[in-house]
């Protein structure tokens, strides 16, 4: 079953940029997830026809970025799906969704990231784009604790926090240094 989360491509990538920033391993699997849920009207997936109604691949872009993201897809995204047997040919140049694509699917976290956790994650400070990159990739733990720990390293850089290591115990304690 497809993890509603991964339904919508712009969910999880607001923009082509955003998407283009996304690890090449989620873009393909929101692709795949895409597919799978897509209408067929009884037949295979084509690339061709799905270029000709971009808002069907593309669903939640602005209608200026819808071609562009369908091209984006259809181009690596969908040869990698191919490569990999997730996307198999049903006829000439028509695909569908394998049962190996399916169990990948069903395997795959797409966490659910709001737009607007998107947009408010670019406002973070330059120095924390490795905290943005994982809160992308839904690493939500791992972008808090690197953001944190980037921010007490800054801190403790510009001597305002000291840091002591109490060996016995492995335990760390911090003292906040005022300066006046």
């Amino acid at each position: 079953m497809t993890n509603p989360a991964c339904k919508s491509i712009a969910d999880s990538a607001p923009s082509l940029a955003d998407l283009k920033k996304l690890p090449f391993d989620r873009q393909v699997m929101l692709l795949l997830a895409r597919l799978d849920v897509m209408p067929k009207s009884g037949r295979d997936l084509n690339r061709q026809n799905l270029k000709l109604t971009p808002g069907d691949l593309a669903i939640g872009y602005s209608p200026q970025e819808q071609l562009a993201v369908d091209d984006y897809l259809l181009g690596r995204p969908w040869v990698e799906l191919i490569n990999r047997g997730y996307l198999v040919e049903g006829g000439k140049d028509f695909y569908h969704v394998s049962e190996e694509g399916k169990a990948a699917l069903s395997n795959t976290r797409c966490p659910p990231v709001s737009r607007a956790a998107l947009e408010a994650v670019t406002l973070i400070h330059h120095d924390l784009a490795e905290a943005e990159r994982d809160f992308r990739e839904g690493k939500f733990k791992d972008a808090v604790r690197d953001a944190f720990r980037k921010r007490q390293n800054s801190i403790a850089s510009s001597g305002m926090l000291t840091l002591h290591r109490n060996d016995a115990h492995g335990s760390i304690s911090m003292h906040w240094v005022a300066s006046f």
